[in-house]
């Protein structure tokens, strides 16, 4: 026999339309963390990888910079290592070629690498780095033709 309190009828209450069942809230606030946590991890890691990337060519660029400025100073009458350096370095690199002006006291060119003028603008369109007078730490090309 079972004993039936009147109190204890089913629950009848009306089931609101548009209401989500507790696994559905559930699916869609563990897609919505998922996508969030995702896109937070994946704009991190491309900003490292953009600032590392953007450092590693600063530190390339000034490497160049230096091994020229070295050449300038302790080879200043002699066109032969500097030649080498700018002529044949550059353009022998297969993915990192590069491009070097050398400009002399009155502002002419005094070396270049071969194909400059076709892969970078013309020097007029770029504002002279050195003058008589200059900054302190420039280093002119001496020797000039």
């Amino acid at each position: 026999m079972c004993w039936v309190n009147g109190n204890s009828a089913p629950d009848r209450r009306p089931h609101r339309r548009g209401a989500w069942s507790i696994a559905r809230r559930l699916t869609v606030l563990y897609t919505v963390s998922a996508f969030g946590l995702l896109s937070l991890g994946t704009g991190f890691l491309y900003w490292a990888l953009s600032t590392n990337l953007r450092a590693e060519d600063d530190q390339f660029l000034v490497d160049i910079l230096e091994t020229i400025s070295t050449i300038l100073r302790e080879h200043p009458g002699e066109a032969a290592p500097l030649r080498v350096e700018v002529e044949l370095e550059g353009p022998a690199r297969r993915y990192a070629q590069y491009f070097v002006r050398v400009i002399d006291d009155t502002g002419k060119v005094f070396m270049e690498t071969p194909g400059i003028n076709e892969a970078v603008p013309g020097r007029d369109r770029f504002p002279a780095c050195w003058r008589p007078g200059g900054p302190a730490g420039a280093i002119p090309a001496r020797g000039a033709p």
